[in-house]
């Protein structure tokens, strides 16, 4: 029932720079990206790293085969089931990396990250939080006009915006950057305002005594 997919796809794979990496814990993306991978062979110079899917029986080898480097990141992956900080932050030395928040990325990787194209860019070459701030307004403005009704009257589609605004404000918290924070959850109020995670997640940024990585708890669903 997502009808939206060209507007998210745009921006969160067609758009990206060249040689991109994108690491995809969530299986709706890694379903996007390997439907677009095989149709129409969208971007091939793009990797992924289908989070969900590396402990299934030859995924690893078949990843792997493609993209070599991609080794450490996995294998580290394995040692925890999470992400590890130390092998988003090397891969980024290497090539634009990107990811999806979700509990496979320890918040202490939180203030490396800045939201950009949907995602979350890691490290180098990132903007700074305020610049990033900065260019989601128009960002945003482009997705919303190109969706039209469909925002919140589709179910799969605000499911997916509000992803993608409450992470958002999860990861700008935890990097400091509260009123940008604060900007993430307004657009996610807009869409849910009777949403009880989005009303408890802006109840923290208003209490002033909230340290920035307290505030990743709410990343834990």
């Amino acid at each position: 029932d997502f009808h939206a997919t060209d507007s998210v796809d745009e921006d969160r794979l067609r758009s990206l720079p060249p040689r991109s990496l994108v690491v995809e814990p969530m299986p709706q993306t890694v379903f996007r990206h390997w439907e677009l991978d095989a149709v129409e062979q969208v971007r091939p110079d793009i990797a992924q790293v289908p989070v969900p899917f590396l402990t299934h029986p030859g995924m690893r080898e078949a990843l792997l085969e493609r993209a070599p480097s991609l080794a450490r990141l996995v294998d580290g992956y394995f040692q925890g089931d999470r992400l590890r900080c130390r092998d988003l932050a090397e891969e980024a030395m290497t090539r634009p990396t990107w990811l999806e928040l979700d509990v496979r990325v320890p918040p202490a990787c939180y203030p490396g990250l800045v939201p950009q194209h949907l995602l979350h860019r890691v490290g180098v070459g990132a903007p700074q939080p305020s610049a990033a701030g900065a260019r989601l307004a128009p960002s945003y403005a482009r997705l919303y006009a190109d969706l039209g009704e469909t925002a919140s009257a589709e179910p799969e589609t605000l499911r997916q915006l509000l992803a993608i605004h409450y992470l958002g404000a999860v990861q700008f918290a935890a990097a400091g950057e509260r009123e940008l924070a604060r900007e993430e959850i307004g657009r996610a109020r807009a869409l849910a305002p009777k949403d009880t995670n989005v009303l408890e997640l802006a109840k923290a940024l208003e209490r002033q005594g909230e340290g920035p990585m307290a505030i990743a708890q709410f990343l834990d669903l």
